[in-house]
């Protein structure tokens, strides 16, 4: 059973996370606007103003490749598009190497405890992944909070499962 990696995983991400806000010695002003669409252009205004780097710009499926002063990569990908461009989600997202013992059993256990992020398999990697949905309006500085939660958890809950897997009885 891997129900306890997920303990560990979320006490770990947790305690990542109020670490990384007590580091915070001069926190940057609180962007206000509300927004309830945005297009491409927008999304990479938005994470290159958190000195993050679009390492690949697939403008033909709206998504950008992007990597952190610290190396880890995301994807944004644009969802619920009209013709103009604007678009009413947002979808963020990490892959990770797919730890060894996983199995479709382990995958849906695991997806069915972490109800903030999709799990799932893709191209031989264990992505984990929020939607934003921005319709009714959000504000600006929501992009930054969800982006800090997915560089902070996911490697969390990436570690716990490739421990739980270790420490699973064979079955």
């Amino acid at each position: 059973m891997l129900k306890p990696f997920l303990m560990a995983a979320t006490v770990a991400a947790s305690c990542s996370l109020f670490t990384a806000s007590a580091q915070a010695t001069d926190p940057a002003p609180i962007d206000t606007r509300i927004v309830t669409s945005v297009t491409l252009q927008d999304m990479r205004d938005i994470v290159t103003g958190y000195e993050h780097t679009i390492i690949e710009d697939l403008a033909d499926t709206a998504t950008l490749v992007v990597q952190t002063p610290s190396g880890y990569k995301y994807i944004a990908t644009l969802r619920m598009c009209n013709e103009t461009g604007a678009c009413e989600a947002v979808m963020i997202g990490a892959s990770h190497d797919l730890p060894g013992g996983m199995t479709w059993e382990a995958l849906n256990q695991i997806n069915i405890q972490i109800e903030a992020f999709g799990v799932y398999v893709m191209n031989d990697q264990l992505v984990l992944d929020r939607m934003m949905i921005l319709s009714g309006g959000v504000q600006v500085e929501s992009f930054k909070h969800e982006i800090g939660r997915l560089l902070i958890v996911a490697p969390a809950l990436v570690s716990g499962i490739e421990q739980g897997l270790a420490e699973a009885p064979e079955g």
